[in-house]
């Protein structure tokens, strides 16, 4: 028999930390479609299947129930459900220790990795890899600036690598420098590596997993996108499920559009304010000119495709990143999917793979 889970309306005024650990277990139940036996509240959060999109959503409702702003960081900028009930119980502060930055693996005292996150902005996909690299080498996940409402969402690759620099170097001032970048953080990362190598720093690492640069991944002209879709309705015999599947993503498209433009009914303001950060993201990529990179860069690829990439001129061979390195791109394969080449179920192999390519290097961080 379960215990009865705290009333979020009915239970007004500072909530203890027993309430506040009993309604996150409830929240995370009720979305991931968990028995409360099987939550763990000192386990990592990744290690209970929360990804970004929960974690904001939780955050939101949690914000309201408690009657308070909260970051929408809250739920990775603490290691696990009771370090965050401890830092929001009696009115602490939740507010994370380093600005603009998530802490995925504190001990070691090798040359940190810093991890750049997708669209989404928030670099909790990191977080099983950083688990499994081991104790000596640091892992910290940058935050997109914006996410925890600091600013307006910025809408350029350099500026929002800018601030993410900035945010990188309170914690280590000087180089060698070790970045990874997932999907849209690759271009991030790549930015970051340039206005480093202009300052005179060294980057010892630059790993970018499953992106492309905005040349190796092109939309096709609409004509062509026509003929294909054609085709794809007269020969596939699954064209019923393409269509609705069409459709659905259309559906999808609009009323992002029009929660976009009406600010939308029912999701929370850490949603709203997610939206509007990936969204920025999005716009930002096909604007970005990338120049030459002289030092080599490690692609971390999966050679799975969707179906739509046939809409896309594809360079196959390196993503885009062998014309702007002069050849210089270390490709290794991963297995999964571009959504989880770092899940849970592909870490330990992902962390294998990257271990080689670490530097052995000692450093003192700043703070």
């Amino acid at each position: 028999m379960h215990p009865q889970w705290p009333d979020p309306v009915s239970t007004p005024g500072t909530r203890s930390a027993a309430d506040i650990r009993a309604w996150i277990v409830g929240e995370l139940c009720a979305a991931q479609k968990l028995d409360h036996a099987a939550i763990d509240t000192a386990a990592p959060l990744y290690s209970l299947g929360v990804d970004s999109v929960t974690a904001i959503g939780v955050t939101g409702a949690l914000a309201s129930w408690l009657d308070r702003d909260l970051p929408a960081t809250l739920m990775w900028d603490h290691p696990s459900i009771d370090a965050i009930c401890e830092a929001l119980s009696g009115g602490k502060s939740a507010v994370p220790e380093r600005q603009g930055m998530v802490t995925l693996q504190a001990h070691g005292d090798r040359v940190p990795l810093f991890c750049f996150p997708g669209a989404g902005g928030h670099s909790t996909t990191f977080a099983p890899l950083a688990a499994r690299l081991g104790a000596a080498h640091p892992c910290f996940g940058l935050t997109v600036p914006g996410l925890n409402r600091e600013h307006a969402p910025l809408e350029r690759v350099e500026d929002i690598a800018g601030v993410m620099l900035d945010n990188l170097r309170r914690v280590q001032p000087h180089g060698p420098y070790q970045l990874a970048g997932y999907s849209f953080g690759g271009l991030l990362a790549y930015e970051v590596a340039q206005q480093l190598r202009a300052s005179g720093e060294k980057i010892s690492l630059l790993a970018i997993y499953d992106t492309f640069t905005p040349a190796g991944l092109v939309l096709r002209p609409r004509w062509q996108r026509l003929v294909l879709h054609a085709h794809v309705l007269a020969t596939r015999p699954e064209r019923g499920e393409y269509i609705r599947k069409q459709l659905e993503r259309r559906r999808k498209e609009r009323d992002a559009r029009i929660f976009r433009i009406a600010g939308g009914e029912g999701p929370t303001q850490q949603e709203k304010i997610a939206a509007e950060v990936e969204w920025a993201n999005t716009r930002a990529i096909p604007h970005y000119r990338p120049r030459p990179y002289p030092d080599p860069v490690v692609l971390f690829r999966t050679l799975h495709r969707k179906k739509e990439a046939i809409f896309y001129r594809i360079d196959y061979q390196s993503n885009g990143w062998g014309a702007l390195t002069e050849g210089r791109v270390r490709i290794v394969d991963l297995p999964g999917t571009h959504e989880d080449i770092l899940s849970a179920e592909h870490a330990q192999g992902a962390a294998d793979k990257l271990r080689p390519f670490l530097s052995e290097e000692r450093c003192i961080l700043a703070g």
